[in-house]
């Protein structure tokens, strides 16, 4: 997995989620064990509320850990107005189902159990929408990476001075990768601890992406 450290800028992004949200007035505090869910998933409000033509290359993705990697992820409840949503993770803790812009502007709050609030840690990718294959097409990827960008700095406001620009596209999983440009010519893509890398700022004119193995996921991350 790809920390949230890993990103950089969207540390600056999640301050500016966390300082819009609050409690509507004459809701009681969230308990130790709880946090509002607007804070817990970070940036999600905003995504929520671009335009569908603005999001339409890629989405949020979220991980819930407890301790180290080899903790199993803890229980995660949404609680609004009383009831009680399960919030499903799959074995990687990742989030499978987020709440809605309705529960984040109205309260919700995202309980732990059984481990106190402070010992759980959320992470947040920027995942590509762009189906997976050994063979990818480049043009695709290069949007989703524009779009994340232009997203995020424009969301980010007065902060977007402190988030770097988004650049790359990382291929979890993917094992080696090669570009293959518009004349024939190929290259091997840039190799990571997560899988190869994309920057189409740093290679220009590649017309397909071509991997050892079909990609588990596509994330976006900051420049280098």
């Amino acid at each position: 997995m790809i920390r949230r450290a890993a990103l950089g800028g969207l540390a600056a992004l999640a301050l500016a989620s966390a300082a819009r949200a609050a409690p509507p007035k004459g809701e009681p505090p969230a308990p130790a064990n709880a946090e509002l869910a607007a804070t817990f998933f970070p940036y999600l409000d905003v995504y929520l509320q671009l335009a569908p033509r603005d999001r339409s290359l890629f989405a949020p993705e979220y991980f819930v850990r407890a301790g180290g990697r080899n903790t199993p992820p803890p229980h995660v409840t949404l609680v609004r107005e009383g009831r009680r949503t399960p919030v499903p993770l799959d074995g990687e803790g990742r989030v499978l189902s987020v709440p809605g812009l309705a529960d984040l502007k109205g309260g919700a709050v995202v309980e732990i159990t059984p481990r106190p609030r402070d010992s759980v840690s959320a992470h947040l990718e920027m995942r590509a929408l762009a189906p997976t294959a050994q063979t990818m097409d480049a043009g695709q990827i290069a949007e989703a990476i524009a779009q994340v960008d232009h997203a995020v700095h424009r969301s980010a406001g007065l902060m977007s001075f402190a988030v770097p620009h988004f650049a790359r596209a990382v291929f979890v999983g993917a094992g080696a990768g090669r570009a293959v440009f518009a004349d024939g010519r190929q290259a091997p893509l840039p190799p990571g601890r997560n899988g190869p890398s994309y920057d189409p700022s740093q290679m220009k004119n590649v017309r397909a992406l071509v991997f050892e193995r079909t990609p588990a996921r596509v994330y976006i991350v900051a420049g280098l």
